[in-house]
């Protein structure tokens, strides 16, 4: 059994390179921002893009795909302590406690800085620029 186990360790980096390495090249990055993109594919007015794909029947194919009900949470902690991949950690300003204010209610503000490593981004894989164009 040792021996078993030796073997499959010692192959083990062997398995988990690639047979052939590839760098991509800048050419091959700007083919590939010419031959993948969807820029203009709806017209030159539209603003969804891609979404364009998502019709009533894609959902309706999608719905009937379900199994079960079941419900996924896909939410995550605030991260409020500063460390090193957070250097700004989400933050909770109570404005108006409802006393000593004008009227009976709270305000209160929150300050995320999405764009980083500790918190999930609220839209997605945004903001990348290309040749002047940002992709949504």
């Amino acid at each position: 059994m040792r021996w078993i186990t030796a073997l499959f360790l010692i192959s083990m980096p062997v398995v988990l390179l690639p047979a052939d390495p590839h760098t991509v090249t800048k050419a091959e990055i700007e083919r590939w921002m010419t031959e993948l993109s969807n820029w203009g594919r709806w017209g030159k007015e539209d603003q969804l893009g891609a979404l364009n794909l998502v019709t009533s029947a894609t959902r309706k194919r999608a719905a009937e795909l379900v199994r079960e009900g079941v419900s996924v949470s896909l939410a995550r902690d605030t991260e409020k302590e500063k460390v090193i991949d957070n250097q700004q950690p989400f933050k909770q300003e109570m404005n108006w406690t409802g006393q000593n204010t004008p009227g009976q209610f709270s305000l209160d503000t929150y300050t995320v800085l999405y764009h980083g490593y500790a918190h999930t981004h609220m839209d997605s894989l945004c903001h990348m620029f290309y040749r002047g164009k940002m992709y949504n």
